[in-house]
């Protein structure tokens, strides 16, 4: 049989670490983001409404990707109402800019730089406006304060941005005396942020209830008309720099990531590992936006399952009593029963999903449920791996957990994390019952936390245990009594039925010491 310590090397081969975050430098240098991203920054500018980006289906397809809506690209009609739509009427009353009350506000209603097209009709009366208010200010004659007049007239019209504004001395002073802003001198900042902004902001106001966007259970969509905002402002959006940048930046980690998921995840044969469980997958992301609770969480068997097996806990599910109690409980309260139990997924699992805190509000945010199936992914193919031989599967799940490790207590709390270090660190299994305290400093002196941080090291001290599993276990791949490390144990080793019990033991409180 072969060893641990290359069944491990095969399994990070075949399936690799969990994907951290891209680095999206690699775009700068890309050919094929790059010429996406040209394409995009010529053409975006173009586009006014939802059906008009949708026409342009390569702009279509880079919007979406950059919002984190690849799977949408073929719904179309319903992008388009949802862009075209929008969020909010701009012409309700209550939607209005409000009257600017503060020197800063009145400058930067005036000045709005994040709105890139203005006619010149209207940058004209601007002007002018902006060099009476001067004159007011100074209480100079005109004839005394030409020579900054005519800069501010020659030279304003090249800004393109509050920092460009403030970087000019000579425009910045002209625009803050004739606002009365001189004694916001030192927070240049500030109003170099206000001047970009605005007082238009389509985000604070009120929603239109019957638009499709907010009647959507997806949060993208209304994400994506809030980013847009053709209804709200046209093709101011598309005609703003800053905004620009923002969706090439979106659309170039995106792409990178998903590049870099087809890459790396892939089955013993070859086909992308999700599809193993494409049905379990869907499912979930179909239906859990549809729970509001925990009570409504453990009705339904399929996304109950899916849910435990995301934050490894697949071994209690029969355990209904304790995850509903935890889930009801939530985490604020010091007293919950996720903050008094040894194992702190049962933490990591109602903190996630939040229905104590936010109701459903977390169990509805794509990013959540994204997330959620990614580390459903991880577990089941750490899962299959640990049926050849359950050193790699400890090997995998330490590698996975290590970089969220905030002290050696936590390994203390998790069976399988402890078992890999007694093991890495070849510490007799008499050690178990040393104070908690001692076995921390222990830890800590043989192997610092901070180098578990360390992708390299951590490796190499993955390296070393399943070395030593071996040699532990008699035989490569034997699994003993390990399988207690994930919360079941064998009710018969020697039975070939498998049959397995429920550890109490990581049920309650109580101290694995």
């Amino acid at each position: 049989m072969t060893s641990t310590y290359l069944s491990y090397l095969t399994f990070e081969r075949n399936y690799g670490r969990p994907l951290g975050p891209v680095d999206t430098t690699q775009a700068e240098t890309d050919t094929e983001l790059l010429a996406e991203e040209a394409y995009f920054r010529a053409n975006i500018g173009r586009v006014s409404t939802g059906a008009e980006l949708a026409a342009d289906d390569r702009l279509f397809r880079y919007a979406l990707t950059a919002f984190g809506m690849t799977d949408q690209f073929e719904n179309k009609e319903q992008i388009v109402q949802v862009l075209d739509e929008g969020i909010f009427d701009p012409f309700d009353p209550a939607n209005k800019a409000s009257t600017p009350t503060s020197a800063i506000d009145r400058a930067a209603q005036d000045f709005w730089f994040g709105r890139d097209l203005v006619f010149s009709f209207e940058k004209d009366a601007q002007i002018d406006e902006t060099i009476s208010r001067y004159i007011q200010r100074t209480g100079d004659d005109p004839l005394a304060v030409q020579d900054q007049i005519n800069y501010f007239r020659d030279n304003i019209g090249l800004i393109a941005s509050g920092e460009d504004l403030i970087e000019d001395i000579e425009l910045r002073n002209f625009v803050f005396i004739a606002y009365d802003l001189t004694e916001e001198v030192g927070n240049q900042e500030l109003v170099a942020q206000a001047l970009d902004a605005g007082t238009y902001n389509p985000a604070a106001a009120t929603a239109k209830d019957e638009s499709l966007a907010n009647t959507l259970d997806d949060s993208r969509f209304r994400t994506l008309a809030q980013a847009f905002a053709f209804n709200e402002v046209g093709d101011l959006n598309t005609q703003n720099v800053p905004f620009i940048d923002t969706v090439v930046s979106n659309y170039n980690k995106e792409a990178l990531t998903l590049r870099a998921e087809a890459e790396q995840v892939t089955g013993r044969d070859g086909a992308p590992i999700q599809n193993f469980y494409k049905r379990e997958i869907e499912y979930f992301r179909e239906n859990i936006g549809k729970v509001d609770n925990a009570e409504e969480l453990l009705a339904d068997e399929r996304l109950y399952r899916f849910a435990l097996t995301a934050f490894d806990l697949e071994s209690q599910a029969d355990s209904r009593a304790l995850v509903k109690k935890v889930l009801d409980e939530g985490v604020v309260d010091d007293d919950a029963l996720a903050n008094q139990l040894i194992d702190k997924k049962f933490r990591d699992l109602a903190a996630a999903l939040g229905f104590a805190e936010v109701g459903d509000r977390n169990v509805r945010n794509p990013n959540f449920v994204e997330d959620t199936i990614d580390a459903f992914t991880r577990v089941k193919v750490e899962t299959d791996a640990g049926e050849d031989n359950l050193g790699v599967r400890l090997g995998a799940y330490f590698d996975r957990k290590a970089d969220n490790l905030s002290s050696y207590y936590d390994v203390l709390g998790d069976r399988a994390l402890r078992e890999v270090m007694f093991v890495a660190l070849d510490l007799p299994d008499e050690l178990n019952q040393t104070n908690p305290d001692k076995l921390v400093e222990i830890f800590e002196s043989r192997m610092p936390l901070e180098d578990l941080n360390n992708p390299e090291k951590r490796g190499k001290f993955i390296e070393r245990f399943t070395l030593l599993y071996d040699i532990r276990n008699g035989s490569p791949g034997f699994a003993s009594n390990t399988l207690a490390l994930y919360g079941v144990n064998p009710v018969d080793s020697s039975a070939s039925n498998g049959v397995v019990s429920i550890d109490p033991a990581t049920l309650g409180a109580a101290t694995l010491f």
